[in-house]
């Protein structure tokens, strides 16, 4: 069955679902989390478990490499280990194959694992593998920030595979289990490939050690880490009623404050609950502030994913919206405004960056690195 038979048999699968422009690549890899992915539960999933073999590893030695997946038992396995992890190529870290077929091709599995380090989310790494390779995704869903499932078409050695994937972060690592599945045997097997993915889980929650980080504090009422990569200048000088930070991400030599490039920017404001009325009025506060530095308010965006704020938080906030920045006037730019309160201040975030379809890597960063400076915020009580 040829490439362009099988992307007609998925569109069937997929009614509605449609392939993307590079341009729009990325933009529409996030959008299609809203098509769902199929599922096919044909096979009893305590017959699956009943009649198959698990299989466990720790590959490498790493913690939070170690995964579990339940195969057939007909299914082998290959040894096929990298002897490191790479921040740019994915390692092997553990390979099956399924019984010989008569005229057809194997059904396989491949394990791979990237170090992703710092800041990285489990559906921006899926859209930057998936735009590098050219690949067609026809589905995804996500469990969570960091577990994402997909399925795509991918042609190896002259034969059409669709391949259902899982995308996890765990530890800094990026962890990708794929079951390549001939489209020649996607009728009978399909119901098995789902069964399989879903079997796969990482068995040892490991959190990230970051080296690249810096923590900033506001006297004794709070702390935040913030990526190393990025600049911090001090803002006006602090009282007990508004501290404020700028952070900077620049593209140059930092050192020799030479070509340099703003590629985004985060504000941090902390204001006591004495002096502001509410925290949506602290809101509308930092707004303003950013149309008199420039910004021109265009359109409020429906759809985003709002940052994940720790428990000691409450009254979470989050508005998005397509902007012009004089900074910046031939971009496509986002502002990004958060809140929250803890104690007796309101906790206010916001994020000047490119827009996804302007450039969707830098997106990614800017967008992780505020994810990640909210979750490592702590108020002083708790430290």
């Amino acid at each position: 069955m040829g490439y362009f038979r099988i992307i007609g048999l998925l569109t069937v699968i997929f009614a509605g679902i449609v392939t993307f422009s590079p341009q729009t690549y990325a933009s529409a890899f996030i959008d299609i989390f809203d098509k769902g992915m199929p599922v096919y539960e044909a096979i009893p999933l305590k017959e699956f478990q009943e009649s198959g073999r698990v299989h466990t590893q720790q590959p490498l030695a790493d913690e939070a490499l170690s995964y579990e997946l339940t195969l057939p038992k007909v299914w082998r396995e290959t040894k096929s280990f990298g002897y490191s992890l790479s921040q740019d190529i994915f390692t092997d870290i553990g390979r099956y194959i399924g019984p010989v077929k008569f005229n057809k091709a194997n059904s396989y599995i491949v394990v791979q694992a990237l170090d992703v380090g710092l800041q990285a989310s489990a559906k921006t790494m899926a859209a930057a593998h998936f735009m590098n390779n050219g690949f067609t995704v026809q589905g995804a869903h996500d469990f969570s920030r960091n577990d994402v499932e997909t399925l795509h078409v991918e042609v190896s050695k002259g034969e059409s595979y669709i391949v259902r994937s899982r995308f996890i972060i765990n530890g800094g690592r990026l962890v990708m289990m794929s079951y390549y599945l001939p489209a020649t045997s996607w009728n009978e097997e399909r119901d098995l490939q789902f069964r399989v993915v879903r079997s796969f889980k990482l068995l040892n929650e490991v959190e990230a050690k970051i080296e690249s980080a810096k923590t900033h504090e506001f006297w004794d009422v709070s702390s935040f880490k913030y990526p190393a990569v990025w600049t911090l200048e001090p803002g006006e000088a602090p009282t007990f009623d508004h501290m404020n930070v700028m952070l900077l991400n620049f593209d140059g030599d930092i050192k020799k404050r030479q070509n340099l490039v703003v590629k985004g920017r985060i504000s941090v404001d902390l204001i006591s609950r004495y002096v502001m009325p509410s925290l949506e009025d602290a809101l509308v506060d930092q707004i303003d502030l950013m149309v008199s530095q420039g910004i021109v308010m265009k359109r409020k965006k429906e759809k985003f994913d709002a940052p994940v704020w720790p428990e000691v938080f409450q009254n979470a906030s989050a508005s998005v919206y397509e902007v012009l920045d004089s900074y910046a006037p031939d971009q496509k730019m986002e502002l990004w405004v958060v809140g929250a309160q803890a104690l007796g201040y309101y906790y206010v975030f916001s994020m000047v960056t490119p827009t996804r379809d302007e450039d969707f890597m830098l997106w990614g960063e800017n967008t992780e690195a505020l994810q990640y400076i909210i979750e490592h915020t702590v108020p002083g009580e708790e430290w």
